[in-house]
């Protein structure tokens, strides 16, 4: 009887094992159900929002404004072309407070806005930098529309992420607002003194401080150590350069710590213009900047040197290394002419060819052999010294 009781319990626990198992599997097929529904949510938002912007495009009247008769009635072939079907009423109607974000014009994206008025920042920005704005964004949103249109701003963009867009009838309030926002210290780094990120003031930053901003809104030091690299030779005003970079940066509304190559190429042509004669002076040859000759002056520009021939290989080794043909056998000689072949090819590179010479050999015989630069002989002989070391060994 016993047998039997535990028998009858454990095909008990055996039928709620198999309850469990098959809830666990309920549960877990309708939470993939739900990530299904939210993305095809996403999905269909986008394209009322899509729509809306061609909705919005169409319906102007005849002198480029809106006409509300065309805007009522594109408005209901949209609402009518998106209807979802019965099996697929996933979203609720929306309420026609959404309509009257159609007041403020097509919505754009914050990425995109900041890109064309800052060019190149954002690839200077670090993710905590963006994650600020973004926030920042979505305040400014909120004290201009309010918090229920500020929330039908959160739209898809690029099929990445939901960002806040701004209306197209607030970018320029958003230029300002932005702009004063960096003034007072946005992407300060010190937290205190960067206060609401919202519609209150902030302190102004104290910028090359104990603490200096994480954003460096102006460039001037990066820029300034690439073209002491790229012009070692030139000698410049400091000072006037700074000048000019200021321009540049305000003429742009640069924020980063670095220009984006573009930006850079545009401003060393700039650079180059503005101290033209400091190049001159310095010997400096431009890289960016191709100056025009005025009528009767000579263009300063240094031309490239044409290596002058003097002495061939073979006598420079014999200088060197006296015993040079004794010594050495004739394949090892013909191994460092070789290498003397290349190491001008380095140095050279398109201008090897004026090296090549014709020499009279004391069979009266002639034959093509290199020739050392005067400009190159001092190098060339502490390059050989080496070379003749390793033939001794």
């Amino acid at each position: 009887m016993t047998d039997a009781k535990y028998l009858a319990a454990l095909q008990e626990n055996l039928l709620l094992e198999k309850e469990k198992l098959a809830l666990h599997e309920k549960v877990a097929k309708q939470a993939q159900e739900i990530v299904d529904l939210k993305t095809k949510l996403l999905q269909v938002e986008q394209r009322v929002a899509d729509l809306h912007k061609i909705a919005h495009t169409l319906a102007r009247g005849p002198n480029g404004t809106d006409s509300p008769e065309n805007m009522a009635d594109s408005r209901k072939k949209i609402e009518r072309k998106v209807a979802p079907k019965s099996s697929e009423k996933v979203l609720k109607e929306r309420p026609d407070s959404q309509n009257e974000l159609d007041d403020y014009g097509e919505l754009v994206c914050w990425l995109l806005v900041i890109r064309k008025s800052h060019p190149g920042s954002l690839s200077s920005l670090k993710k905590h930098h963006r994650d600020i704005i973004r926030d920042a964004t979505r305040e400014f949103l909120k004290s201009k529309i309010g918090e229920e249109k500020a929330a039908r701003c959160e739209v898809m963009y690029q099929n990445k992420s939901i960002e806040p867009h701004i209306p197209e009838n607030l970018i320029d309030d958003f230029h300002d607002w932005f702009n004063d926002k960096l003034d007072e210290g946005l992407l300060e780094n010190d937290k205190e003194k960067r206060k609401s990120i919202g519609t209150a003031k902030s302190s102004p930053p104290q910028a090359y401080k104990k603490k200096e901003p994480l954003i460096n809104t102006s460039p001037t030091v990066h820029t300034l150590n690439l073209i002491q690299k790229q012009y070692p030779d030139l000698s410049f005003d400091i000072k006037e350069y700074s000048s000019l970079m200021d321009k540049y940066i305000k003429k742009y509304d640069i924020i980063g710590s670095e220009l984006t190559p573009n930006l850079l190429t545009q401003f060393l042509i700039e650079f180059e213009k503005h101290f033209e004669q400091d190049f001159k002076d310095s010997n400096v040859k431009f890289q960016y900047y191709k100056p025009l000759k005025r009528p009767n002056e000579k263009n300063d520009e240094p031309k490239p040197k044409k290596p002058k021939t003097t002495l061939e290989p073979d006598s420079t080794g014999h200088d060197m290394y006296p015993d040079y043909n004794r010594k050495f056998s004739v394949e090892k000689r013909v191994d460092m002419k070789r290498k003397v072949k290349h190491w001008l090819k380095q140095k050279l590179g398109d201008q090897f060819s004026k090296c090549m010479m014709q020499i009279t050999s004391k069979g009266n015989d002639n034959h093509q052999t290199y020739g050392i630069s005067v400009d190159l002989m001092d190098e060339f002989k502490e390059w050989a010294i080496e070379q003749f070391k390793l033939m001794v060994e």
